[in-house]
This record gives C-alpha cells, sequence and structure tokens, in this order.
C-alpha cells in the first residue's frame, strides 16, 4: 500500500473572513462610534499572525455595511496585496450571497444577482485570488430543494431552478473571462441543493467546485458522503470548506447544527485527511469558524494529522 503524507506542513488551512458574529460586532462598534472605516487588512493580519497562511475574503461585507466597499480603496487594495508578499500566504474570495438569486424564477432578480456578484471581482482581482468561490443557487431555492411536497413535482421544480442558475453561471463565467478570470478559478460550492446538479453545471461551463463538508455531513446537497463527493469532483476541487455538524432528532424533526469546531460534532476528522490525500487535493482548506472556533480547529486537524504521520511512517 503507498504511503500517505498526512504532515500538517503539506496542507494550506485557512479561515473565512470575516464571520457572521465579528460582522455583526464590527456593526455594534460602528454604531457606537459613528466612526464610518473598517480597515480589512487589520483583520488579515490578525489571521496571519494566528498561524493561517490562506484567507478567503468575504464579500457579503461588500454589501451589507453602507461603507463595505472602504476597505477596498486603493491604498487597502496595496496594503493587502503587500501582506500577501510579505507574509507568503495566498486569498480566495467568497462571492456575496447574501440575497443573491442567480436561480431565481424572475429573470430580473437573476440579471441583478449576477451584476451583484461580477461588481467586486472587478476590484478583488487586483490581488489575484486563487479561487472565487460561488453560491449558484440562493436561499429561495434551498426552500424548495428542502420542501414536503410530492417528490414528482419537486424534481420539475428542481431541473427549472437548475437550468435558471446555469444560466446565470454561464453568464458569469463569460463575464470573468472577460476580465482575464479563467472559469476554473470559479467554484461552485455544494449548498442546499443536489450535489449532482451543481457538478454537472461545473462540467458544463468548466468550472471548479468548493466541497463544504459540513454541508454534506448536513444532507444539505442530498443523498451523497463526504467520500463520494470528493472522488465524483476529483480534479475539479479548487477548496475545501471544513466545520463541524451535531444533528439530532426531536419529536419527528431533525434538527442540524452546523459551523461548529471540529470534534464538537459528528465529523470524523481521521477520516477526512486520508480521503483529502487519497483524491490528491493539495489546494486551501478553508475553516468556516469565527477565530476562537479556528484556532480550536486547527489544533484538532495538527493532532489528528501528526496521529497519522506516525502511524503510517
Amino acid at each position: 500500500m503507498e504511503l500517505i503524507d498526512f504532515r500538517l506542513s503539506k496542507l494550506r488551512v485557512g479561515i473565512t473572513l470575516l464571520w457572521f458574529d465579528a460582522i455583526l460586532k464590527e456593526l455594534r462598534n460602528k454604531s457606537e462610534s459613528n466612526d464610518s472605516f473598517f480597515d480589512y487588512s487589520k483583520v488579515v493580519e490578525k489571521a496571519v499572525d494566528k498561524g493561517f497562511n490562506h484567507i478567503e475574503l468575504t464579500m457579503n461585507m461588500y454589501y451589507l455595511l453602507p461603507y463595505a466597499n472602504a476597505h477596498f480603496t486603493k491604498e487597502n487594495i496595496q496594503r493587502l496585496a503587500i501582506i500577501k508578499k510579505e507574509k507568503n500566504i495566498t486569498f480566495s474570495v467568497h462571492l456575496p450571497f447574501w440575497s443573491v438569486e442567480l436561480a431565481s424564477f424572475m429573470p430580473e432578480i437573476r440579471e441583478a444577482s449576477v451584476r451583484a456578484i461580477i461588481k467586486p471581482v472587478e476590484e478583488l482581482e487586483k490581488l489575484n485570488p486563487i479561487t472565487y468561490v460561488l453560491h449558484p443557487i440562493g436561499s429561495s431555492a434551498a426552500e424548495f430543494h428542502r420542501s414536503k411536497i410530492p417528490m414528482e413535482d419537486k424534481r420539475v421544480l428542481i431541473q427549472m431552478l437548475a437550468q435558471n442558475a446555469r444560466s446565470s453561471v454561464q453568464q458569469i463565467v463569460v463575464s470573468l473571462s472577460n476580465l482575464g478570470i479563467d472559469s476554473r478559478r470559479i467554484a461552485l460550492e455544494t449548498v442546499e441543493f443536489p450535489f449532482t446538479e451543481t457538478l454537472r453545471i461545473a462540467e458544463d461551463f468548466n468550472t471548479s467546485m468548493c466541497i463544504d463538508i459540513g454541508h454534506i455531513l448536513a444532507g444539505y446537497p442530498g443523498d451523497v458522503n463526504i467520500e463520494q463527493a470528493l472522488k465524483l469532483s476529483s480534479g475539479r476541487i479548487a477548496e475545501i470548506h471544513v466545520h463541524d455538524v451535531h444533528t439530532k432528532v426531536e419529536h419527528n424533526c431533525t434538527i442540524v447544527k452546523d459551523h461548529l469546531p471540529l470534534g464538537s460534532g459528528e465529523l470524523d476528522v481521521n477520516e477526512l485527511l486520508k480521503w483529502i490525500q487519497i483524491t490528491g487535493f493539495n489546494g486551501p482548506i478553508v475553516l468556516e469558524h469565527s477565530f476562537e472556533d479556528a484556532e480550536i480547529s486547527i489544533q484538532r486537524i495538527k493532532k489528528t494529522a501528526e496521529k497519522l504521520t506516525k502511524r503510517y511512517a
């Protein structure tokens, strides 16, 4: 059996910025201080100081706050570029998904959503991020996916939504291509929509995939497990999102808690690292946590990697 190298030095571990609690904290602080400026580079420096060598910039922030694009001024872009070079880190960009509906039945909403996704890319491309992570569908489509309507009716709706998403993704791929961005730098995330549909869109337009381990563990993309998702997407995976999930059934209702630190849910980190190594993935593994939870998770990854390295040495 071929030995697998599990050393953490072989993995690029990153963190998503800003996480939801951090955004709420910023909202409170700005409200109290009447300050109209937020310096994204300070948060990036904090993440680098904590040992992360990959940063995922979150574009929900771009639209959420009235001064959101202040942290993407020419000066701040230059500052982020300096941090990237001096600290030898990489960036990816999570394109906006709050209020975005690429699969909407209304063409006007789809068109506005496409424009909203493309706009921040024009500024962020100056940082040459390795990947742009994209949700191919929004919350409305996810509602149809989880609805209790008859399966035959649901299949018809899902096909219609998938076709709408396919059209929107095609527009995004063409628009970003005009900016010099290769389609493989766009990664469709496994969200609350059938995995097979998301993968088919990625194959149709030659994009990459972002495998969200927590989403799959929670069952959001349907009847596919983590090993299957990694194998089916092998060669197309640009980024992996990691967070733990805990599920329980109460009164015939399944309650899911996701985005938990590793070790506090049902994710087998041993198996995850094995699957990742077997697929040959060498891109960023992004922890979708707050700073505090991310520190717990990265220690869990380190300990697991050390044990596996000794076992297979």
